[in-house]
């Protein structure tokens, strides 16, 4: 858990980012410091052989050649380092040493093989530590062609060799010190560091982390309280927008949670109100239905009669139906499901629906999957949907337009019926409201078609989609399961 916390990543990689930075700085500064000690050495050396040479051409010239050994001894006992100074013949054979030792012997082959590539500086590793050797051959001068002859560029060469265990000693130091300095370095500043972020990061986001986290619990009266105006105090302030606007929205839903209690309050005793009042005006209605037909039989030679009769049967029947809608919102038949074809169901809505007069100057567009699955759904109540669907959509186009029919699968498998009306649309008002029971835009009808219908839809598991434009049409999607079953609402 500590290595995915934020923090510590952001610590990690800055401490070893800041290592990586100060162990290059550290091996660049060693590098140089040993670069300036074995300049040093170097210049040393060449100092030696240049006054070694110097000498030893001065004393050829005045014919002191047995001075060659003492020149070598005298040049050599000014350095402070193991050192010696010899002249070997160009075939490596050793003439003049300091070191009395190795006179008459051949040089090594490193040394041998550095010479004949005309490498005047080498490094050697000897067994008693390293040493750097310089060679630099004695020019054949005229005082020197009755001894050596004519021919040759140079009568020897002139090496002077200097352990280099004292500058080793001094790089190891300088490494040791270098060390303890980069890790006391290293380790200060990720103290720094890591107070400085804890100062400036891990305590405001701890604060903006426990207030979250009772935001989360549900108190929705925290506040970050950072009043910085960093990036973190921007996120503090955009905690509290959040908080602000999350305070706000449960408000309102709790206001349109008691609204809508006091809303269903109201319904439910409406409800119980209508099925009382809906159960009172049937049976007399029946009573005045029946009796008009018999004065029907009695008038009918009488034609002024007659219309009037019919007109009061035809506002009876209409008042009848309203009673079946006020009891079917009330008092819900029982669903009785079965694996049903919708194609079929929707061909007997749409005869009925046809044989209404407002139909017949209608156009009736349909468009039929044929691999439509068969629904678990009950065969009355969803005719009763469509019966509904689509006499509003003939009100909408008012006896005159063009209505659209189609049956298909979407991508969830779920088979829909959707009904296309160019009519003249829905107001953006209204509809909120179309699904709410006795809410209707027209004279006649008790506006309960479209709650009836959205309560068996949903019964079978489905749902019903609205979309409209004014001038345009209206279009609605019925949804449903292809294993739908009843729900309980």
């Amino acid at each position: 858990m500590i290595l995915r916390s934020l923090i510590t990543k952001v610590i990690v990689s800055t401490t070893l980012v800041l290592f990586i930075a100060i162990g290059i700085s550290w091996w660049i500064h060693m590098r140089i410091y040993e670069d300036q000690l074995m300049d040093e050495v170097r210049d040393k050396l060449e100092t030696v052989l240049n006054t070694a040479e110097s000498s030893i051409s001065k004393s050829m010239r005045i014919g002191k050649t047995d001075d060659t050994q003492n020149i070598l001894e005298l040049v050599n006992s000014h350095m402070k380092e193991r050192s010696a100074v010899r002249i070997f013949h160009p075939d490596g054979i050793i003439v003049k040493s300091t070191n009395l030792k190795e006179t008459g012997k051949k040089i090594n082959d490193e040394r041998m093989s550095a010479y004949k590539k005309g490498i005047s500086e080498i490094v050697v590793e000897g067994s008693p530590g390293r040493t750097l050797n310089l060679t630099k051959p004695i020019k054949n001068i005229r005082e020197c062609f009755l001894c050596h002859g004519e021919t040759s560029n140079s009568i020897g060469i002139l090496e002077a060799e200097i352990s280099l265990d004292l500058m080793d000693s001094k790089v190891r130091e300088a490494r040791q010190l270098s060390n303890l300095s980069a890790f006391v370095i290293s380790l200060g500043l990720s103290l720094f560091i890591f107070l400085l972020l804890f100062i400036i990061v891990i305590k405001p986001l701890s604060k903006l982390s426990r207030k979250m986290a009772l935001a989360e619990d549900g108190d929705l009266t925290v506040r970050s309280d950072l009043g910085k105006g960093d990036e973190i105090g921007k996120l503090g302030h955009s905690f509290d927008s959040m908080i602000e606007r999350l305070q706000e929205a449960r408000m309102e839903l709790e206001k349109y949670h008691f609204q809508q209690l006091e809303r269903a309050d109201r319904l439910a005793s409406v409800g119980e109100l209508a099925s009382g009042i809906a159960h009172e005006i049937k049976n007399p209605l029946a009573g005045i239905a029946g009796a008009m037909q018999i004065f029907s039989r009695e008038f009918k030679h009488d034609k002024k009669k007659s219309f009037i009769i019919k007109e009061i049967l035809q506002q009876i029947a209409r008042l009848d139906k309203s009673v079946k809608d006020l009891l079917n919102y009330a008092s819900p038949s029982m669903s009785e499901f079965s694996m049903t074809d919708l194609n079929s169901i929707v061909e007997k809505a749409l005869f009925f629906v046809t044989q209404q007069p407002n139909a017949k100057e209608i156009k009736v567009i349909k468009k039929f999957s044929k691999a439509l699955p068969k629904v678990n759904a009950d065969e009355k109540q969803i005719q009763q949907v469509l019966l509904n669907l689509f006499l509003n959509a003939l009100n909408a186009m008012e006896g005159e337009g063009e209505l659209n029919i189609l049956t298909f699968m979407n991508d969830n498998d779920e088979v829909v019926l959707e009904v296309k009306d160019n009519g003249k649309g829905i107001p953006k008002k209204e509809m909120a409201k179309l699904f709410q029971p006795f809410y209707t835009s027209r004279v006649e009808g008790t506006g309960l078609g479209l709650s009836i219908s959205k309560r068996i839809v949903e019964q079978h598991g489905g749902n019903i989609r609205i979309k409209s434009r004014l001038g345009e049409g209206t279009s609605v999607k019925v949804i449903l399961p292809i294993d739908g079953s009843q729900k309980e609402h």
